[in-house]
């Protein structure tokens, strides 16, 4: 299941909402993103991953698929 989801983003950029639910320390979490036109399927990014360190300290990096 998804820890976060959001739709209708019609941005480049989107920041994390501070009222969502937290992030734990020395927890891996992964991320990627459905590019969707008129509710039509068109792309799906590469799935980048994190290790959430704690308050400020996270670092992506692109995770390896099968």
């Amino acid at each position: 299941p998804a820890f976060f989801e959001n739709r209708n983003i019609a941005t480049t950029i989107y920041q994390y909402p501070i009222v969502a639910r937290s992030f734990e320390a020395g927890k891996r979490y992964a991320w990627k993103v459905d590019v969707f036109i008129n509710n039509v399927f068109i792309r799906e990014s590469e799935v980048w991953q994190f290790t959430f360190e704690g308050s400020e300290h996270a670092r992506s990096k692109k995770k390896n698929r099968p």
